[in-house]
């Protein structure tokens, strides 16, 4: 049986390689954690439907949605790290554009691929942080 990553091997992984977690990596925990709470009910309903191939189907594909956020957590971490900033804590997306705009005086449309990536990540951990709001992940 394939060993899934749990909360004890992320901060190992974490404290191993000097990340730390900020605002953003735990948006994906949050995430990680709504896939375990829908997990635990899957299993509830699995145990009365012993080898349900629906239930078993959807327990091994939210098991790799939660795993996927763990690493994005992780991912994200290590991003932060290389880059000497962390997402949301040190200014958020709209510091990022005033620095790009600054930077590029304006002209925008010279800014590099990086760039342009790196405020799209802000973008996806706005709409994160939005959706957990809305308490689409509980």
């Amino acid at each position: 049986m394939k060993s899934y990553m749990d909360y004890k091997m992320y901060q190992a992984i974490m404290a191993e390689n000097g990340y730390e977690e900020s605002t953003a990596t735990k948006l994906f925990l949050k995430r990680a954690e709504s896939f375990q709470r829908q997990k635990t009910a899957l299993l509830f309903a699995e145990a009365k439907a012993p080898g349900n191939k629906i239930y078993l189907a959807d327990l091994k594909k939210i098991e790799e949605l939660k795993e996927q956020a763990i690493h994005d957590a992780i991912d994200c971490a290590k991003v932060e790290k290389l880059q000497g900033f962390k997402f949301l804590d040190d200014g958020g997306g709209d510091v990022y554009m005033n620095d790009m705009m600054l930077k590029y005086q304006g002209d925008l449309s010279l800014m590099t691929d990086i760039e342009k990536c790196t405020f799209q990540y802000f973008e996806l951990l706005d709409l994160m942080q939005k959706e957990i709001k809305a308490g689409r992940y509980r």
